[in-house]
């Protein structure tokens, strides 16, 4: 479009023609003008009504995901969400699980998906601020991204601050639900050391990150959807934040 604007006023200025008030030549100057003048309070304004419909998606989907996780069960009978004993722990369980002999660390297994169950709630509450105030200096390619774009800004602007709010919270709730009782027999299942301190301090670590990582892959999943399915882009931000895909 400013091309053909910058055209036109190279024609006006070197083709000799006068460019008259009352000339087309001088009616397509000023159209051109005028519109060119125009065109940044536009870009502006789609930018914004696309951000509000960022915001809109992402709300949506955090309170998708957390319906869907934020239940007893949410993690620990969903094999797509579920969290897995980390390192040898998990490799023990897997190997005596079928023979009936992983009892302290399937307890473990258990505690530690309901403790972070419990948590959720606190992080997607927490996310759904974040989202209402998320700063987006171009929601229109971020509209124009993949599947979980949304998610994945919203992630790298708050993952840092979240998991260190959350990590008092999940080792209450790790504690609550028995996971540091059983850690000791679990390790000695595994052959891992006696080290408890150590062991307690890399299952937080551990579940911590775990949890972040399933709160932001259930957003993902829900916003992908929500995407996916143009029934759904009912409001006007929605409209304008997928109207290029």
């Amino acid at each position: 479009m400013r091309a053909i604007f910058i055209a036109t006023l190279c024609f006006a200025a070197f083709s000799g023609v006068e460019a008259r008030a009352d000339s087309p030549l001088s009616a397509l100057t000023n159209f051109w003008r005028v519109l060119w003048s125009v065109t940044p309070r536009l870009e502006i304004s789609a930018q914004s009504e696309a951000a509000a419909g960022i915001r809109e998606t992402l709300m949506i989907a955090a309170l998708e995901a957390k319906a869907r996780l934020c239940r007893e069960g949410g993690l620990s009978d969903d094999p797509e969400m579920h969290i897995p004993l980390p390192g040898r722990l998990g490799e023990s369980q897997a190997a005596l699980s079928p023979l009936g002999k992983a009892g302290a660390l399937d307890t473990l297994d258990r505690a530690m998906n309901r403790a972070v169950e419990r948590t959720l709630p606190e992080l997607f509450d927490a996310l759904l601020v974040a989202s209402d105030s998320l700063p987006i200096a171009d929601a229109l390619a971020i509209g124009r991204s993949g599947d979980a774009a949304a998610t994945a800004y919203l992630k790298e602007q708050t993952a840092g601050t979240l998991r260190e709010a959350l990590k008092p919270s999940l080792e209450v709730r790790l504690e609550a639900e028995g996971a540091f009782d059983v850690l000791l027999p679990a390790a000695a299942l595994a052959g891992a050391g006696p080290q408890e301190a150590t062991l307690r301090r890399d299952l937080v670590e551990y579940v911590l990150d775990a949890a972040i990582e399933s709160a932001f892959r259930g957003v993902a999943q829900a916003e992908t959807k929500l995407r996916r399915d143009p029934t759904r882009h009912v409001t006007p931000g929605l409209r304008a934040a997928f109207a290029a895909r």
